[in-house]
């Protein structure tokens, strides 16, 4: 509020602003969001909870606005997506979200018909601490950033359920750029002369630890870094996979070389994206610092015209891939199944946990057996 703000329109609709019921919080303390103390200004109430298995939200019936049109809302939380896909096919679900191997089987069968994919706005790759010794040379940054094949991890690890990354705004973003980063692409050869020139020859006597968090895609990701690196540069990577609660403490704490992480959209803007990496930004744990990076935010941050605002967001951007403060490895993609009986049904890139839960009080049911 203290300067004009392009973004407050966006900014007023997130959760940091919306209303918490103090009298509620003072009653039930941290029980406040369980069911029957939860206060609700939405089209649905929270109706019952079970950390472990799922939640049911009913209509509220003093919702101001038009519907909700359905009654109840269930949500199962199920952890493999095999048996997600089995409940989906028997009728159980009525929309499910996809793994890799589930989108395979859906691919040339009856179920295509039901299927959608749609881009998230989250971008995964890897952060360079620039305080580790190894990678205070921009020869070896830019070697690592080019010496994996984004392309094989997108289609052949993920069977096509994400889209290989440059960039770090992702498409669908405001301000993004498909030509940033376009320097890693078909990148190897280019990759092994630059770390003999920063010294290392063939790989030789360069040991470097990832860091990723211990669960699903993660190790996945995190392990195929190990060996594109390896293979291509002939280095030695070390993985240190824990939980991730630990992971979180360490990654503040600056205690790492290399980190297997993301960054997804709280609002569809770059504000919400390059600042985070500027000092005092949520991602400025890696010791990346550029006076030329932080000026062209500063001004951005004011600049009401739309056009110029992203042209100094898309040079900004430029700046962190050329540094390889971040270096993308795909963007996110959310691979569904509805079933034909749900109407009016919206999927969006801003999605939260669930598809389409920014738009459910339009959606309704027709037909089901």
């Amino acid at each position: 509020l203290n300067a004009p703000s392009p973004v407050f329109t966006v900014l007023a609709t997130l959760w940091p602003l919306a209303p918490a019921p103090q009298h509620a919080i003072e009653a039930h303390g941290d029980a406040w969001t369980e069911p029957g103390n939860l206060v609700s200004n939405g089209p649905f109430v929270l109706a019952e909870r079970d950390h472990t298995v799922g939640l049911t939200l009913v209509r509220n019936e003093h919702w101001h606005g038009e519907g909700p049109v359905l009654d109840e809302l269930r949500f199962e939380i199920i952890g493999d997506d095999a048996i997600a896909f089995l409940a989906y096919n028997e009728d159980e679900l009525d929309v499910v979200t996809l793994g890799p191997t589930e989108l395979v089987q859906v691919r040339g069968s009856d179920l295509e018909d039901e299927f959608q994919s749609y881009a998230l706005l989250s971008t995964v790759g890897v952060f360079f601490n620039f305080n580790a010794t190894l990678l205070q040379d921009l020869k070896v940054r830019e070697a690592l950033a080019g010496s994996f094949d984004r392309v094989q991890f997108a289609e052949i690890v993920n069977e096509g359920s994400v889209l290989p990354a440059y960039s770090y705004l992702p498409p669908g973003m405001a301000g993004h750029d498909p030509d940033a980063g376009q320097q890693f692409r078909d990148a190897m050869v280019r990759s092994q002369e630059l770390l003999a020139e920063a010294g290392y020859p063939g790989g030789e006597g360069f040991t470097i630890t990832l860091l990723g968090a211990n669960v699903g895609g993660s190790v996945t990701r995190a392990e195929w870094l190990k060996e594109q690196w390896e293979q291509s540069l002939g280095i030695t990577v070390v993985l240190d996979l824990i939980e991730p609660s630990s992971f979180v403490e360490k990654l503040f704490a600056g205690d790492w070389d290399l980190i297997s992480g993301s960054w997804t959209a709280d609002y569809p803007d770059p504000q919400d994206w390059l600042p985070a990496f500027a000092p005092g930004g949520s991602l400025a744990v890696g010791g990346f610092e550029d006076e030329r990076f932080t000026a062209l935010l500063d001004e951005a941050a004011v600049e009401l015209d739309a056009a110029r605002r992203l042209e100094l967001y898309a040079e900004a951007q430029r700046i962190l891939i050329d540094e390889v403060a971040f270096s993308p490895v795909f963007y996110a993609r959310r691979n569904i199944l509805v079933k034909p009986w749900v109407r009016d049904f919206v999927p969006a890139a801003t999605d939260g946990d669930a598809p389409g839960d920014a738009f459910l009080a339009g959606v309704s049911i027709s037909g089901r057996p």
